[in-house]
Formats: structure tokens, sequence, C-alpha cells
């Protein structure tokens, strides 16, 4: 049976990633990934990839907003490059500036 259709980070947003994301989640990978842009400055996806032993296919989706990064990714690139890339969202404090219109619903897990 195949895997339901999962909507990715990028979807949330009408500009990806300039634009704030239309969920608390989604905003938070966006935000991880404009972090992450920012860390690696003019370092590329494969020499970050060595570095942190994340591989450059998985920083490469994180930064097009295309996967959702799992706590184990997180942890080895906020590790191996020394900085904090998560961003912290206070509950309640998130709130989306506009909507993005979805042809599919979010899975909730």
């Amino acid at each position: 049976m195949p895997r339901p259709h999962r909507l990715r980070p990028r979807d949330f947003t009408a500009d990806w990633p300039s634009a704030p994301a239309t969920t608390a989640i989604a905003e938070a990978v966006r935000l991880l990934a404009t972090n992450l842009r920012t860390v690696l400055g003019a370092i590329s996806v494969r020499d970050a990839a060595v570095r942190t032993g994340v591989h450059h296919s998985v920083i490469a989706r994180i930064l097009a907003g295309t996967s959702w990064p799992d706590a184990e990714t997180i942890a080895r690139l906020e590790t191996e490059l020394g900085v904090p890339l998560w961003p912290v969202l206070a509950r309640g404090a998130y709130q989306p500036r506009h909507a993005v219109q979805h042809s599919t619903t979010e899975r909730r897990n």
C-alpha cells in the first residue's frame, strides 16, 4: 500500500523560505532552513555533509523545504556546526501572516 501524500514544508508558504509559513511546525522548519543557510554561508552543501555526517541530499532537501528533518539530523547539524538551528516557538506565540491554499489536507501524526 502506498504511503499517503504528505505536504512538504515549502507547501505551507507562498515563497520558500522568504515568506512565513501558515503553521507553527512548517514555520519552525522554514526558520531552521534559514538558520542553516546563514550558518553555511559560503560552505557548499557537500562540504557541510562531510563536516556534519549528514548526507548532502538531506541538507539540500532541508534548504529547499522538500523534507521534514528528523531529530537526529537536527542534532547532528547543530552539534557539528556548533550552533543552535531549531527556533524556539512559544506555545501560542506563532501567528501566521497569511494563508496558503492547499489541494490536500496536512497529515497529522
